[in-house]
């Protein structure tokens, strides 16, 4: 019977809220039925746990003759820390161990009248199923009948596509940057997106690190766990805590799965584990250096004779285990065992600066200096005005100050400018740049610091045979200091990144069938970006008390320069970035029951997650000082500004030209994710597993703990200004009928019964199916895999409802007269009698919150999901060779994407769009018109200042929109799109074996979709995506010289020899994915599509055929156009504008290709059995090959077509020891 998949999709793919129901009481009954669901999922946490990363030694006990053997004991000892995990065979002759850690085993297979029966040295690594059906002969339970193992090369027991890279292959392949996540881009079907190809990835370089696709998903859709738990640092799912190399013992890549255990993901799962302790004490330490000259190649694109500066650093580490062993008091051997890995980086990146700073005299108030280089240096008093009216104009001219010398004038020093001033150093530099009047004065060193330091710890526990736990820990900061010219508090900024977390584990055997694995889960992360300052109270510098007062971050107040468009002076502090704390907690379980030839699992997985944000903003105060129509020391109305120098003659008056001070709310999020498991792995015949899993998933929109956000937009409210601005435009209407005009609109707050901006279906399904199939013929050398599943997208980020109103901006007012005459200055720069600093209005004004501004809203989201088909067959060859080709297509629906609902001034709605290829100079016209304001003083609150209500006039363009009341309105998170990705995937894996080991991961693929939209407001393009790669090929090797003892030459060598022969191995990494599609604006194309003729590696001339563009600006050619219709000297612009149709793709052709090859040699000294040295040195990019940027895209651009950059580094030469023990 065929299986309709329409029909299934339909089924399971539908949200539960989405069915039909033939009456309303139906409907109520559903709606209980759903939240009893929900609450069953809450009663089972008893059971909870995390997603299993951990192995499986399964299979069927017989005799010689094929019959079954039940109740034979299978015994499994971990042959690394000694521990022992004891069943029986079921009724079936069935047996299954689960939650094995990885490692080396040893299983025996023992039962009265049969011959013991011993397989050695079985190797399981992360999320591996191994299959070992075992034959007893007839015989003495006494004797026993041993099998060497080394394990196969296939999984014939799951329909897991996927493949795990080894703690030897993390070790020893060259990283640049030591990120054991960054090796997910080598393995089976992963797809490397533009960042992760180019970028070296450090340990904290998470957003470069997690920047690949995995069954045609968005690199945000990935699962990323660390031994089972979710290691992500914040709401948009960037890579978490990067484990030290030392420590990592598999790096796990899933692209389909068909456990339903796995979830939370659209896209693919890596999972990274760590190495459990054993019961041998072992550890390793290393150190790692780059950053001369010499060691690191010149951009491409260097001036000759330029100095290039190189990224200095030292990266270092190590890790220790072994069992916990108190001499007399504790032996943990066999039963307590720990791990302990650490690592630090400290590097900088060297930069100079030049620029200018006061000097002593300046600082005293005496600028006399100035005017003895010009006359027109000249600064006049900004007290001393007087106003001379002829013919009916006003002007203001002030008195200059004599000398330049500010007592001469009577003036004296501001205290805050005065405080300010001491923040400069002294100038210290004459060069060929500096001039007589102070300018470039000054030079310092500025380099961007990078320092990280990570600690983690494992203990792992047998309290019994039946009782197993397991807790680990981790915690890392990344610190960046950059821009601090003036090394002190005055200048530069910090980031710094926390992240810790970790899990604690229990697995308890109740008997041979029924085991139980119990795990929580936490991780918190925390990013911050502040002004060296941060912490400073602003009322030191002399400011009044109020600045501190609202303040929710203290920091020196920022000052900024420019100095007659001079603005090389270093700005005095900056504005506090944002701080967000983002926490997840997780509780999942697994209950595993075999029951004959089945093994059923269960289990919940919920998780919590909290987002803590505050932007501050200018929480200080930000003050600018800058020369022109602001300037309070020009000769008057009509004075021009000094050539340089009077900025510091402001800030020595505490005259800033313009200030503003912010006050803005912190907000805490909140969600859960919510779901429940259920999976059969049916063992139909010893050589056939099909996998019957279902997946029950609910997800909480966002809500906000004090309910300080928006919920809903609704169209068709009337807000203050509907029904003025409706009477208005129909005395005077424009282009648009005055019945298709709609002034309304407005927005809704959260409240105690209403508090999320968007809603989600009350449960999702989504079933997995897979098939494992390894025909006798074969031996087990075949593995066929078939695998179907629903997956749910998670959201790309953590949407909330907006923020309208909890942020305030209050502008000081520097002068009540166009700046003819002083209001204020840095000593009370928001007087509390006549400009006080305002607080936000939070909700207070309700649906007329941001009238005259933007709006966003959310509307009725569906949450996205992906249905993954999958065909993987494998094939080993002899012991060690494996070819492994598959097949994956994934549907994904619902994508979202942003709809333009008013797009304001310069944009009209589709109807309304000129269908010519060319500017249409008369539509163009038409639109820009204006036309009489029917908004005008209709708005109020803050939208009461905004240009919609103070202007006379509007565009017609921009009242062709509805809503036009707002500059803006767009609704996002729009569940229309979809995209289709096809991938063929082939793999040639050499397992290490005379000193080899080799894997070979090409991928062919297509991801196509409808994503976005051409014209705004337009329908969606289905095509080519960002995300779309069609080819990667990655080869990871290493080979271990066939030289010294133990080798194929000069095994029998002296020890000298040895020494300088021997030991010897070469690793290398190669990649080539296709470049980036180029990203289009509109533009007028005359040529078939072969034309284009693209060489995206031609730096030196075009990279692709320009002529087959119109690159005209102008009908005739000539630079000048005149767009005025009917005029003599009528010459339209040629290029499309705002108000064309696009008809051109938004992605077509493609910029350069990664291309790049990394290596390393390395030498191993055995100073003894148990001790190593290995020296060794890494080459990244050792070709020099260069990647270039795209080129410029621009048809009216002098650079069009040519290519000005490169986006990946050149060659970096790496060395570093690594001791092992």
């Amino acid at each position: 019977m065929s299986l309709d998949i329409r029909l299934l999709r339909k089924l399971f793919s539908r949200p539960i809220n989405n069915f039909y129901f033939s009456s309303k009481a139906e409907f109520r009954m559903k709606r209980h039925m759903t939240h009893l669901s929900a609450s069953l999922v809450f009663l089972t946490c008893g059971l909870a746990m995390a997603q299993e990363v951990r192995s499986t030694i399964a299979g069927h006990v017989s005799d010689s003759t094929g019959a079954r053997v039940p109740g034979a004991q299978i015994t499994v000892r971990n042959t690394d820390t000694g521990v022992v995990t004891t069943v029986k065979t079921n009724e079936t002759g069935d047996y299954t161990v689960p939650f094995l850690q990885q490692g080396t085993y040893d299983v025996i297979a023992s039962e009265p009248g049969f011959k013991a029966t011993h397989y050695a040295g079985l190797l399981l690594s992360t999320e591996q199923t191994l299959t070992e059906n075992i034959v007893l002969a007839i015989g003495n339970v006494s004797e026993t009948v041993t099998v060497a193992s080394e394990g196969a090369l296939i999984d014939t027991a799951t329909a897991e596509t996927g493949q795990t890279l080894t703690a030897k292959e993390v070790e020893d392949l060259p990283s640049n940057g030591r990120s054991p996540l960054g090796f997910a881009r080598d393995e089976y079907g992963v797809v490397s997106k533009g960042k992760h190809s180019q970028a070296q990835t450090r340990p904290f370089d998470n957003s470069a690190a997690d920047d690949f696709s995995l069954g045609g998903g968005n690199s945000a859709s990935n699962e990323l766990l660390l031994n089972g738990v979710p290691n992500m640092q914040d709401s948009s799912r960037t890579a978490g805590y990067s484990p030290q190399l030392d420590s990592v013992d598999a790096v796990h890549v899933d692209e389909f799965t068909s456990d339903a255990s796995f979830g939370d993901t659209s896209g693919g799962t890596v999972n990274i584990t760590t190495k459990p302790g054993t019961n041998t004490f072992h550890g390793s330490a290393s150190e790692y250096y780059s950053g001369s000259r010499p060691l690191t190649a010149e951009p491409y694109f260097t001036t000759q004779g330029a100095s290039v500066s190189s990224t200095h650093f030292n990266q270092f580490g190590g890790a220790i285990g072994g069992p916990v062993y108190i001499p007399h008091v504790f032996d943990g051997h066999n039963r307590v065992f720990f791990e302990y890995a650490f690592e630090g980086y400290i590097g900088a990146l060297p930069s100079t600066f030049i620029g200018s700073v006061p000097t002593e005299a300046e600082r005293k108030g005496d600028f006399s200096s100035l005017l003895a280089v010009s006359p027109e240096y000249q600064l006049y008093n900004p007290y001393d005005v007087t106003a001379t009216t002829a013919n009916g104009k006003t002007t203001y001219t002030r008195a200059a100050i004599n000398d330049n010398i500010m007592s001469n004038a009577g003036l004296s020093v501001n205290s805050v400018g005065e405080n300010y001033l001491a923040l400069f150093p002294s100038p210290n530099y004459s060069g060929p740049s500096t001039k007589d009047d102070g300018t470039n004065n000054f030079f310092a060193s500025d380099p961007t610091q990078n320092n990280y330091k990570s600690n983690a710890l494992r203990v792992d526990v047998a309290i019994s045979q039946a009782n197993k736990i397991y807790g680990e820990v981790h915690r890392s900061t990344s610190y960046t200091n950059q821009s601090n010219v003036f090394h002190s508090i005055a200048t530069g900024t910090s980031a710094e990144v926390l992240l810790w977390g970790g899990s604690i584990d229990d697995t308890h055997t109740f008997n041979s069938t029924t085991f139980l694995d119990t795990r929580l889960g936490f991780s918190r992360s925390i990013n911050s970006s502040n002004p060296n300052s941060y912490g400073t109270d602003p009322t030191t510098l002399g400011f009044p008390s109020y600045i501190r007062g609202d303040s929710t971050a203290y920091a020196i107040p920022r000052l900024t320069f420019s100095d007659d468009g001079y603005s090389n002076i270093p700005s005095i502090s900056s504005e506090p970035g944002s701080t967000a704390s983002y926490d997840s907690i997780q509780l999942f379980a697994s209950l595993n029951k075999s029951i004959g030839r089945h093994t059923i699992k269960i289990g919940p997985d919920i998780r919590a997650n909290k987002d803590s944000v505050l932007s501050p903003g200018n929480a200080d105060g930000d003050y600018s000082f800058s020369t022109g129509s602001t300037d309070f020391l020009t000769s008057g109305s009509t004075g021009t500004v000094q050539p340089f120098g009077s900025t510091f003659a402001m800030l020595y008056l505490g005259l800033p030209s313009s200030g503003s001070y912010d006050v803005n709310t912190k907000f805490q999020y909140n969600n859960w994710y919510n779901a429940l498991f259920i999976q059969d792995d049916w063992k139909i015949r010893p050589n056939l597993t099909a996998s019957l899993g279902l997946r029950l998933e609910h997800e909480t929109p966002v809500n906000e703990s004090n309910n300080k956000m928006t919920t809903a937009w609704d169209p068709n409210v009337e807000n203050a200004s509907s029904s003025a601005a409706a009477a208005a435009y129909a005395a005077d209407p424009s282009l648009l009928p005055v019945a298709d005009f709609k002034p309304t609109g407005g927005l809704y707050y959260a409240n105690s019964s209403d508090r999320h901006a968007y809603h989600t279906a009350p449960l999702y399904l989504g079933p997995r199916l897979g098939l494992a199939y390894s025909p006798e013929l074969t031996h087990g050398t075949t593995a066929i895999r078939l695998g179907w599943g629903v997956f749910e997208n998670p959201f790309n980020n953590y949407y909330q409802g907006q923020t309208y109103g909890y942020s305030q901006t209050t502008s000081m007012i520097v002068s009540n007269d166009s700046n003819q005459t002083v209001a204020t200055t840095l000593s009370d720069p928001f007087p509390t009698a006549s400009n006080p600093i305002v607080q936000p209005a939070g909700a207070a004004w309700g649906i007329n919150t941001n009238l005259g501004s933007k709006m966003v809203f959310y509307g009725n989201i569906k949450v996205p999901y992906a249905m993954r088909s999958s065909l993987d067959i494998q094939q080993q060859f002899g012991k060690n060779w494996m070819l492994d080709i598959g097949y994956i297509n994934t549907h994904q629906v619902h994508l979202s994407y942003s709809n333009t609902i008013t797009g304001g001034s310069g944009s009209v709605p589709v109807s309304y769009l000129s269908r010519s290829r060319y500017y249409d100079a008369a539509l163009t016209a038409e639109y820009n018109t204006t036309v009489a304001n029917p908004y005008k003083g209709t708005l109020v609150g803050p939208g009461a200042t905004t240009g919609i209500n103070t202007a006379s006039t509007l565009s017609v363009s921009q009242l062709l929109w509805p809503y036009s009341e707002y500059s803006s309105v767009t609704q996002q998170l729009v569940p229309y799109g979809n995209a289709n990705y096809n991938a063929l995937l082939i793999r040639l894996e050499k397992r290490m074996a005379n000193g080899l080991d080799l894997d070979v991961n090409y991928t062919y693929s297509r991801n196509l979709g409808a994503e976005s939209q051409l014209n705004t407001a337009g329908a969606l393009w289905y095509g080519e995506t960002a995300s779309d790669f069609p080819h990667s090929l990655h080869l990871t090797a290493i080979y271990q010289l066939p030289f010294g003892k133990g080798r194929a030459f000069l095994g029998n060598a002296s020890k000298l020899v040895d020494e300088a022969l021997g030991g010897w191995e070469l690793s290398t990494i190669y990649s080539f994915d296709s470049g980036t599609p180029y990203s289009w604006g509109n533009v007028i194309y005359n040529g078939n599509w072969h034309d284009i003729d693209n060489n995206p590696h031609n730096a030196k001339g075009e990279a692709f055929n320009t002529k087959v563009f119109d690159t005209r600006t102008c009908e005739n050619g000539t630079t000048t156009c005149n767009n005025t219709v009917g005029s003599s000297s009528y010459n339209p612009s040629i290029q499309p504008n705002a108000y064309n149709n696009r008809t051109f793709p938004l992605y077509a052709w493609r910029a350069d290709p990664t291309n790049n090859w990394d290596f390393s040699m390395l030498k191993n000294f055995r100073i003894h059995d148990r001790l190593q040295i290995q020296p060794r040195i890494d080459a990244f990019n050792i070709f020099n090959r260069v990647q270039f940027s795209a080129p410029n895209l621009s048809p009216t651009s002098s650079a069009f077509g040519t290519i000005t950059a490169q986006q990946n580094t050149n060659r970096q030469l790496q060395g570093g020891i690594h001791i092992l023990f």
